[in-house]
């Protein structure tokens, strides 16, 4: 993840790994969990920068 910020010029903070289920047939709960986690987060994130973006 750090090669990735430093590569990629993202923060840390703003980096979420999760898992594909491409090949998989069943899924995980607490694997679900920490995925939707990660979207609800993400969804926070564009909220803000949209809401930063109207003020200009």
């Amino acid at each position: 993840m750090e090669l990735c910020s430093v590569k990629v010029g993202v923060p840390l903070t703003n980096i979420f790994p999760v898992k594909n289920y491409h090949d998989e047939i069943d899924t995980n709960d607490d694997m679900d969990v920490l995925i939707l986690k990660a979207l609800e987060q993400i969804v926070q994130l564009a909220d803000d920068r949209l809401e930063d973006n109207e003020s200009y």
